[in-house]
Parts: C-alpha cells; sequence; structure tokens
C-alpha cells in the first residue's frame, strides 16, 4: 500500500538550523580534536543536489540531509526515514530538481519484516514525503525526461540480495501517490541492462505517440540479445519483444522513436546494437485480435558496423533515417519506406550525432552536428535537399589535443572539453573562443545559468564563470579544494562542497555576486543538532 507520511504518526524527525557564519558553529563542535570524537564515526553518502538544496544520507542516524542556502544564512533541514530499522540504498535527484528520491531496504539484513521503500523528498526536504512500497532491493533508476515516471530496475551490477528477479522492474507515477506497478519482462530471457524512453525528445514535455487510436508513453527495455517494449500509461498492455541476432553481436545499446506523421504513418522505434551491420526497425501498430494491445513489424537497415549515433529527418517528402559511421567517416542516410540509402562523406571524427536549426539570414536551414571523443573536429553539415546535393561538404570547427567531451549549451552553441583548454563553438556566429586552463586538465562539472556558464573542478581551488554573450571569463580562488560542485538552480547560486572532518565544510558563492567577497564558507552544519544525540 502507498501512503503519504504524516509527520506526528510516522516519526518524521525534522531539524531546521540556521547558520550565518563559519565562527557560529565553532564553540558548537569543540571536540573535533579528541580521540572518540564521533564526527569520524557518522556515516554519509557522496553529496547529490536539488534545484534549492545539496543533499547527503546520513547513514548513522538514519536522516536524509538537506542542505539550502538563503540570501545570508544557510538552512540544514534533517528528514528522517519511517523507522530506524530502515538504511538508504541509494538516492537520486529528480531531473528538474523538484525532489529527490531514495530508496530504503533494512538497517540490519537480518531484519527481514522490513520492507523496501521509494521516498520522494521535496528539494529542501520540508513536509512529509510521499512513500512507495517496493518489492525488492532495485539498485537502478531511470527517470522519464518527461518528468512523469520512475522506473526501477537492477542494473548488470550485483543486489544486495542473494537471490532476485533480474527483469523485475517498477513503474512508479510520479504525478500520483498510487502504487508502483511492478512487472516481470515478458522477453527471451536475455537479463535487462538499462531502460530508455526513446520517445521523449523534449525536457518536461510529455510526447506520447499514437499506436492506431492509442495514445502510448513507450519505454524500452534492453536486455542482452532483444528489447522489450512496454506503455507507461498503460502498464497492463502487453510488452512486445525482439530477439535480435546473436551472430551479429546484438547487445542493444541505443534506442530512438520516430513519431508518425503523413510520409511514413506508423510510429517508428530504432535499435542500435554493438557489431552488427544492421539498425532494426520497429513499425508500430495495434496487435490485431488483441484489444488494447500493440505489436510491430521489424525491418532491417544496413548502414554499416561503424554506427556510433542515429537521427531521423523528412527531407521535403522523404522520411530519412540518419546514422552516423565512424568506420567510413560519413553520414548514411536511409529511406525508411524504400530502405534504400547514400552517403556524405565527412572525414575523420565522426561519431556522435545530433541536429539543430541553423537561423541565416534568408531562412532557417536544418543541420547536423557531428564529433567524436578523441577526434580533433566538430562537423556542420546542412542537411536541406541532402538527397540531391551531390558534393555537399561540412563545415569543420577544430579543436587542437582531441575533444574529451561535448556539451550542448544550447541551439547555437556548445562547450568542448580537450587537454589544457575548453572552447565555446558559436555556430551562429562561425565563432571559435579557446579558454586556456592553467595546470594540469581536469574535467570540469558545468552548470548553465542565464548567458552564464559555470565551472567547477574536483581537486582545483578554483572556480568559474564564462558569459557567453561577451566571453570574458571570471574566476574565483576559494579557501579549499572542490570536492563536488553544483549549480543550484533555484536560488542562483554555485555551491562547492570541500573534504571535511565529519562536520561539513562547504563554500555558497552567488551567480549575480561571483566573487571571494560574496562567497561565504560554512563549516560544521552536518553536526549541528546531533551532537546532543550522540
Amino acid at each position: 500500500m502507498l501512503y503519504l507520511l504524516d509527520p506526528l504518526a510516522y516519526r518524521i524527525a525534522k531539524t531546521s538550523v540556521r547558520l550565518s557564519t563559519i565562527a557560529a558553529l565553532a564553540g558548537s563542535v569543540a571536540t573535533a580534536g579528541c580521540d572518540d570524537d564521533p564526527l569520524q564515526a557518522w556515516e554519509y553518502s557522496s553529496a547529490t543536489a536539488t534545484a534549492s538544496s545539496v543533499v547527503q544520507i546520513d547513514q548513522t542516524h538514519h536522516e536524509v540531509v538537506f542542505v539550502t542556502p538563503g540570501d545570508r544564512e544557510l538552512t540544514v533541514t534533517r528528514a528522517g526515514l519511517d523507522s530506524r530499522d530502515e538504511r538508504a540504498i541509494w538516492s537520486e535527484p529528480l531531473r528538474d530538481g523538484s525532489g529527490v528520491l531514495v530508496l530504503t531496504g533494512p538497517s540490519d539484513l537480518r531484519k527481514d519484516h522490513v520492507g523496501h521503500k521509494l521516498y520522494r523528498f521535496s528539494q529542501d526536504g520540508q513536509g512529509a514525503p510521499v512513500v512507495y512500497p517496493v518489492q525488492a532491493p532495485f539498485n537502478a533508476v531511470a527517470l522519464s525526461p518527461d518528468h512523469r515516471h520512475a522506473v526501477l530496475y537492477f542494473a548488470d551490477a550485483d543486489s544486495e540480495s542473494p537471490l532476485h528477479n533480474a527483469n523485475l522492474v517498477a513503474i512508479v507515477n510520479l504525478d500520483e501517490t498510487t502504487p508502483p506497478h511492478h512487472m516481470t519482462l515478458q522477453g527471451f530471457g536475455g537479463r535487462l541492462s538499462n531502460v530508455h524512453f526513446p520517445g521523449q525528445t523534449q525536457e518536461g514535455t510529455p510526447s506520447p505517440t499514437m499506436v492506431g487510436d492509442t495514445m502510448r508513453d513507450i519505454v524500452a527495455f534492453l536486455a542482452d540479445g532483444e528489447v522489450i517494449l512496454a506503455d507507461l500509461d498503460h502498464p497492463d498492455a502487453n510488452q512486445p519483444a525482439v530477439a535480435l541476432d546473436d551472430t551479429a553481436g546484438a547487445r542493444p545499446i541505443a534506442t530512438l522513436m520516430r513519431p508518425g506523421n503523413e510520409l511514413y504513418t506508423e510510429p517508428a522505434v530504432f535499435v542500435r546494437f554493438d557489431g552488427g551491420r544492421d539498425v532494426s526497425m520497429l513499425s508500430l501498430r495495434p496487435k490485431e485480435g488483441a484489444q488494447g494491445h500493440f505489436t510491430f513489424d521489424q525491418s532491417p537497415l544496413t548502414v554499416g558496423s561503424g554506427t556510433r549515433d542515429m537521427s531521423f529527418y523528412d527531407d521535403g517528402d522523404v522520411p530519412l533515417f540518419v546514422a552516423s559511421n565512424a568506420d567510413e567517416g560519413s553520414l548514411v542516410f536511409t529511406d525508411i519506406r524504400t530502405e534504400q540509402s547514400f552517403d556524405v562523406y565527412l572525414g575523420q571524427g565522426v561519431g556522435q550525432l545530433s541536429l539543430r536549426t541553423h537561423h541565416a539570414e534568408s531562412a532557417a536551414v536544418d543541420q547536423a552536428v557531428v564529433w567524436r571523443r578523441g577526434g580533433d573536429v566538430v562537423y556542420t553539415l546542412d542537411l536541406d535537399d541532402i538527397q540531391d546535393a551531390v558534393g555537399r561538404r561540412p563545415t569543420e570547427y577544430r579543436v587542437s589535443g582531441g575533444i574529451a567531451g561535448l556539451i550542448k549549451l544550447d541551439n547555437d552553441r556548445v562547450l568542448v572539453g580537450a587537454p589544457s583548454q575548453l572552447v565555446v563553438i558559436d555556430f551562429a556566429r562561425d565563432q571559435i573562443t579557446p579558454f586556456a586552463v592553467s595546470g594540469e586538465y581536469r574535467e570540469f562539472e558545468a552548470g548553465l545559468q542565464a548567458d552564464s556558464l559555470l565551472l567547477g573542478s574536483e581537486g582545483s581551488a578554483w572556480i568559474s564563470r564564462v558569459d557567453l554573450e561577451t566571453l570574458a571569463p571570471q574566476s574565483v580562488l576559494l579557501d579549499h579544494y572542490v570536492d563536488q560542485f553544483f549549480l543550484l538552480s533555484a536560488s542562483n547560486n554555485v555551491v562547492a562542497l570541500h573534504d571535511h572532518d565529519g562536520a561539513g565544510l562547504l563554500t555558497v558563492t552567488p551567480t549575480a555576486d561571483f566573487s571571494r567577497a560574496g562567497s561565504k564558507t560554512y563549516w560544521g552544519f552536518l553536526a549541528q543538532g546531533v551532537l546532543d544525540r550522540d
């Protein structure tokens, strides 16, 4: 049964404390140097963040700790679990930052009377959480891009249970307080490894697709040698499955859905897998003689074994499937009605693929953006009338040293990480701006706030901001090295967590006052309100 926790009935132990300066806590944790220091025995998880708070699990006290920066103070809220017989197994922030999910199980595996639960806390820990009972200690969760569902499952990693149903999943409707829908996948026996939402391409926007006369929200379960489809809005419907050819090394790794339109009326799910020359196209349709169920017709699209990514594009009256082929250095365009294809050669460095709209002076032009990790070039290719564009060449944006990663900032700009530099490419302005990185190359955590790019790196004492309009960088030297870095979108604060002695140490820097003077360091927030309990 699912229930909404009542703070009085279920012992939600909440403590809100406010910290104004680092000195405010100096006296309260004066015992930090003692040999029997309780701080050293406390067990905390690695931090995560919602839109307003940094979140950590306090395993010692069976609580979820929300650290919320304000204009001049820090608020710490401790949200207790239902029972001290519970412990958190994992936590995961919701995609929109509105809260955090926490899966719990018995604090001692010998307490087999304690079941598993999924808590949904608010972004700052205030109010009673929603609690969903679940049937197993799932070790993975997939959150739908439209923010409506969470799918709990067992990934390849081991479970804490010695024996579990590897293909059991739980579908949680985050818009409701109804119990999760538990089901065992009805495939061909392959072990589940991943969960995809192939039709959801717009963050925060529901995008069901019409199959026959029924709107369906398709979820794809990727297992060894097979893919199972289900409908999140109708989980009791059938689960059509496709077994992929084992001789092709068929481990599915990516899915994509093309909604039906006047060019190709049936919605199609494309499945890409390791080692195969074909991409499987599954054209969805109602299942004859089975009211409320659906099925598919399977077609192979031969695109080459070097396929790394895929998309779709309607060029005039021709529905095209687009695949990037790293082995050939080309994009492969396939008419999904006739399965006839043609290539457009780009060069070395073909891998990841995305589409954008380029707003030229005369008209808007659709473009493909192509790059590869380890390559040294980002390509753009105009797609309009691509079937008749014999010899069309891409635009090349060179990145010296090799591409370590690429983040899409918006329709016109991407951030490229490379050894000793970060590069902003502005496709609309046809401009490349490199930012040299001093010292050892590090991977950066990045956040986007309006027209500012915020950057932090583990092991560095610097945080940085880049104005994407003027391309002027600004850096702030903190007093401690960064352990974790977060941008809290609700308050527009950058939070850097630092290594500490168990009491908690962080620095808050407002994006509106990005400076040392505007930064505040807080120590001791994890100890506040609990030392007197221990």
